[in-house]
């Protein structure tokens, strides 16, 4: 989404008719529909690679991103606390030292 259509869905949400006192809205990242895998896998992790020039140890990245955002207790963790514990776990790794 860029600049502009996010404004435009700003705006539409801010023109969006009330007919209630109140909103019912679910988190469905992860609860309601498999969004989190995808998001991972095809997002954050080449963010990850790209931002800190991090190509080289692609195949590390994606092991212990997945592993700390998608399978240990960390899972849905603050994405910054995630990134701690990703690099945590980088430094374990002998081959990348």
């Amino acid at each position: 989404m860029d600049i502009e259509e996010l404004k435009v869905a700003t705006e539409r949400l801010k023109n969006f008719p009330r007919k209630k006192k109140f909103l019912v809205a679910i988190d469905s990242d992860g609860c309601v529909f498999d969004s989190m895998n995808p998001k991972q896998i095809v997002v954050f992790h080449p963010k990850i690679m790209e931002f800190h020039q991090l190509w080289s140890i692609e195949s590390y990245i994606r092991e212990v991103a997945e592993f700390v955002n998608l399978f240990s207790r960390t899972r849905g963790c603050n994405r910054f606390i995630a990134l701690q514990h990703i690099y945590r776990f980088l430094t374990e790794i002998p081959e990348i030292k």
